[in-house]
């Protein structure tokens, strides 16, 4: 897919270049062309992705009571929001028991929109279990995955979509799809740096570095280097707030008494909490093995981050 400019042409950061200027015109309107061209790509995408997987569940005519094909004898749900750590410890527990909780197969990230957003009925039923399920689960017989709540509750409730799940709550339309399911809910008490450190990483769409430096983004417009805006990161805090919300809510109506672990803990002593998620799945790790727990990615916190800190406590004070 053809990137946007990059954020050293991108609008608003064109150095010497003067506002309403020949170049300034000309590369405004080629990162807008490429905007648009971007968006139209990843709409194709989502209508050919719903062809193609709406044709196979009524050529294999998808019954929900006939069960996944692909059937895990249990399911791990990593529950959480952005900029929690989620990534860095869903690695860690890859290296012990082959299970990545790091992927997010319930967000289609080329697609910019969640799974329940594209595929509905039998054809999203099919592709959680040819594709979703199938890639997902270890050869302990475990799937597993990390999702948002935003993402969670859109695929839940398309199940509960479809006509022989109507009459079913959503824990057990759930338990229906993923077996003997256990949720593992990591947050982080900082909600400030984790507000923060999300508005950084949409604006830049840079999500992760690994210890060799290389940098995961997303697909999407021009990346450029944000800049402090204290209504942005008020806003993103708001949103980690509605979905760490949106999750205690769930446990609650269902009565799940999820693991808990936190951001902070994760940093502090990763052999722990790693420890602590395998034997919620009945995994007996040895202590060497315990104590090796590691992950190839790095914080990509910088003094800039404090300095938003103390300016945006700072602002707030002004606001109050």
């Amino acid at each position: 897919m053809t990137q946007p400019l990059t954020h050293e042409d991108a609008p608003g950061r064109l150095g010497g270049y003067r506002p309403g200027s020949g170049l300034w015109v000309k590369l405004v309107r080629n990162d807008l062309l490429l905007r648009l061209r971007w968006r139209a790509e990843a709409q194709v995408s989502r209508v050919t992705l719903w062809l193609s997987w709406g044709a196979r569940a009524v050529l294999y005519r998808v019954r929900p009571e006939s069960g996944l094909a692909n059937r895990p004898r249990q399911s791990c749900f990593l529950c959480t929001t952005w900029r929690t750590g989620s990534t860095f410890l869903g690695d860690a527990v890859l290296a012990a028991v082959d299970l990545d909780l790091s992927r997010e197969p319930f967000y289609l990230s080329h697609q910019q929109a969640s799974l329940g957003a594209v595929l509905r009925g039998r054809s999203l039923l099919l592709y959680l279990d040819r594709v979703v399920v199938a890639r997902g689960t270890n050869q302990h017989g475990i799937f597993g995955t990390k999702t948002m709540w935003t993402h969670f509750q859109e695929v839940l409730r398309c199940l509960r979509a479809i006509p022989e799940y109507r009459s079913l709550g959503e824990f057990e339309v759930l338990r229906s799809v993923f077996p003997e399911p256990v949720f593992l809910f990591l947050t982080r008490r900082d909600k400030l740096r984790q507000a923060i450190s999300f508005y950084r990483a949409q604006t830049s769409q840079v999500w992760h570095r690994d210890d060799s430096g290389r940098l995961y983004t997303t697909p999407g417009p021009a990346r450029v280097d944000p800049e402090y805006d204290y209504v942005r990161i008020r806003a993103a805090r708001e949103t980690i707030r509605k979905e760490e919300e949106g999750w205690r809510d769930f446990f609650h109506r269902n009565g799940i008494q999820p693991l808990e672990m936190s951001y902070e803990e994760t940093c502090e002593n990763l052999p722990a909490v790693r420890g602590r998620i395998l034997e919620r799945l009945g995994h007996r790790v040895q202590d060497e093995r315990l104590g090796g727990a590691r992950s190839k990615y790095v914080k990509l916190a910088d003094p800039k981050t404090e300095e938003w800190v103390e300016r945006f406590r700072s602002d707030s004070g002004k606001a109050m």
